[in-house]
């Protein structure tokens, strides 16, 4: 299999400010029938599941990376967990104050 191939076919998006995510599906809202992706944070913060608007779920916001790439990342980058989690929230809270907004 090609790299872009694993990448195609590969479950693993990185966040723009750099976390790495697994997709996990999709689910219907009860309440207004709008469709949201399920997913779970890998790394380098502690695993959690969440959900977004589908309509948040964007090129922009995520990007597929196949198998590989996510093991490099977390297993042989040049920073430990703790350097990736401060260098992330560096990065949220400098895009945030440049957007105006508090989380996105």
């Amino acid at each position: 299999m090609s790299n872009e191939q694993e990448r195609e076919s590969s479950p693993y998006f990185m966040h723009k400010d750099g976390g790495i995510y697994r997709y996990e599906g999709t689910s219907i809202s009860t309440v207004d029938g709008s469709e949201w992706v399920l997913y779970k944070h890998i790394w380098p913060f502690e695993p959690k599941r969440y959900h977004r608007p589908k309509a948040e779920w964007t090129r922009d916001r995520f990007r597929q990376i196949a198998l590989s790439e996510c093991h490099r990342l977390m297993h042989y980058g040049d920073e430990t967990r703790e350097e990736a989690q401060a260098r992330i929230a560096a990065t949220r809270t400098k895009r945030w104050n440049k957007e105006g907004t508090l989380a996105k």
